[in-house]
């Protein structure tokens, strides 16, 4: 059955509410304070029926499906995020602990003029995990990444260049990337989507009568041609270019045959 995922996703749904109104019944005294919060979790689910109304909207439709072909491809680009970010913290965090070493090597005399550096680095790059996710939220708009650059800057000007490399290949080589494989894995969902293109027939079959009812009328007003209006017509540029928006290569000095070929009756 084509639509084999549809009936499945019915199933997890009947389930649920089979399940949550179990749960109704089993907490049935005060003392099932765990399952009533259950309950509540299992209400959720409600919420999920109403991806079954994507399917009597075309364009609604196309969009929950893209984003279910899509899933795999947002894995791997979450991956390839991951992977570039930690690669670049690893990078900065040397860089990060060499200066917070340097600081706590000084004398305290001299350490309250980089008490506020040391917060900075200590609450934007204090350890591997925080870079990552720093660096994650400097891409995706968490945070102003210029902000978060004034550190390293202090430490090292080479370091605040390799800070804008990573952006500059996070947004403009990565993320166009991942848009890519995304617009592609969409386009490849559509030409398999037997409803959409039969949507697209349909809709470029009635363009295709549009067009050829609007070149008849440039014809005649009354829907009649006799040859002699009909070759000449065909010297306007325009109808010219009608004709090959069908499909119909015309010239000026082939109308004469045109015409016979579609005065089907002779009339």
């Amino acid at each position: 059955n084509k639509n084999h995922m549809w009936n499945r996703f019915d199933a997890l749904l009947v389930v649920m509410i089979v399940a949550e109104e179990g749960l109704k019944a089993a907490a049935t005294t005060t003392v099932e304070i765990s399952a009533m919060r259950t309950v509540r979790v299992f209400r959720f689910f409600r919420i999920l029926r109403v991806v079954k109304v994507a399917r009597l909207f075309s364009d609604l439709r196309i969009m929950v499906s893209g984003i279910g072909s899509s899933l795999r491809s947002l894995f791997w680009a979450i991956v390839l995020l991951f992977i570039l970010s930690f690669m670049f913290g690893v990078v900065i965090l040397d860089f990060v602990g060499q200066k917070l070493s340097e600081i706590h090597l000084l004398d305290a005399s001299d350490q309250g003029q980089y008490a506020e550096l040391e917060s900075l680095l200590l609450q934007y790059w204090g350890s591997l995990d925080i870079t990552v996710y720093m660096l994650y939220q400097a891409i995706c708009g968490g945070v102003d990444w210029g902000n978060v650059a004034e550190p390293l800057l202090e430490i090292s000007p080479f370091l605040s260049l390799i800070f804008c490399i990573y952006i500059a290949i996070a947004l403009f080589c990565v993320f166009n990337v991942i848009t890519g494989v995304f617009v592609e894995n969409t386009t490849a969902m559509l030409n398999k989507d037997e409803t959409h293109l039969v949507m697209e027939t349909l809709e470029s079959r009635k363009r295709w009568i549009e067009e050829v009812r609007n070149l008849w009328d440039s014809f005649s007003n009354d829907g009649h041609v006799d040859c002699v209006t009909f070759t000449n017509k065909i010297q306007d540029v325009r109808i010219q270019a009608l004709f090959r928006r069908l499909g119909v290569e015309v010239e000026a000095e082939k109308a004469e045959g045109l015409f016979q070929l579609l005065d089907l009756t002779g009339t």
